[in-house]
């Protein structure tokens, strides 16, 4: 309630001041992060252009100042309320979603123990008189704060240089590469194996093409077919790329890919 009577619509006092009246702001908002246990009182003031950022705190504590030692008024507390329970019944007409029923029935069940929770809090709001909001204000941000300044990238600009960029530089010396060695068998029943080891991984990778006929084969793919098995197989205990091959080998052959060629106009590539 105190955020949203401080900042929730233009004019409000938090806007009103800064943005219209001393201009030194371009935007000024300010929102409650709820939480089980604590909350947070966001208060986000975006300075204008040549302004010092100095100069729109100050005008943005006093506003926030003013508002705690008296208080808001009686047409600004049934202001906020209106908005509230207006926001909330405009929200309940979605399922889901943030404010949406199923999140209001999910957050009443949490933290309410019960999914009608939520009326509670309404009743709360509906009955919150003004110096109620004044006494839980005063409470609660009498307290130390703490600031945050963001400022934004100084304007960039390309610095002058004598490099002449129409010579590609020198590459300095390449480190040698180094690949796996090849090794290649045939098995009994003709099928060519190409093997590359890396000792530094504990995972396997298999893949198998097959000469098959063009029936068989989507256009682009004629002449072969690719078995891609999840065979990539992470080790839990750094076992020997040997055995970590053999794991689940029915697994493998189940989850062989089957391309069919599509059928029908419709269905062109």
């Amino acid at each position: 309630m105190f955020a949203d009577i401080l900042s929730g619509t233009e004019s409000t006092p938090l806007y009103k001041k800064l943005v219209f009246e001393k201009q030194v702001a371009d935007q000024a908002s300010a929102w409650v992060e709820e939480q089980e246990l604590s909350g947070l009182l966001f208060i986000q003031v975006v300075v204008k252009s040549g302004i010092d950022a100095a100069v729109a705190e100050k005008e943005m504590d006093s506003v926030v100042t003013k508002l705690l030692q008296n208080g808001p008024a009686a047409d600004e507390t049934e202001r906020a309320k209106n908005r509230y329970l207006a926001n909330f019944s405009r929200g309940i007409e979605r399922t889901g979603g943030m404010g949406g029923r199923s999140d209001v029935l999910a957050e009443s069940m949490t933290y309410g123990g019960s999914p009608d929770a939520y009326l509670n809090k309404l009743q709360i709001i509906a009955e919150a008189k003004v110096s109620d909001i004044k006494a839980t204000a005063q409470k609660w941000l009498m307290k130390p704060y703490y600031t945050l300044q963001i400022d934004p990238y100084p304007e960039m600009d390309t610095a002058n240089t004598n490099i002449d960029r129409s010579i590609l530089p020198s590459l300095s010396a390449q480190p040698d590469a180094k690949f796996p060695a090849i090794q290649k068998a045939t098995l009994k029943n003709g099928l060519k194996v190409i093997l590359l080891e890396r000792d530094a991984m504990t995972e396997g990778r298999k893949d198998v093409s097959e000469k098959l006929g063009k029936k068989d084969r989507w256009p682009s793919d004629y002449g072969k077919r690719d078995h891609q098995p999840d065979a990539e197989k992470r080790s839990a205990g750094r076992r020997p790329s040997k055995k970590v091959a053999n794991i689940d080998e029915q697994g493998d052959r189940a989850n062989v890919r089957q391309n069919t060629p599509p059928k029908g106009p419709s269905n062109k590539r």
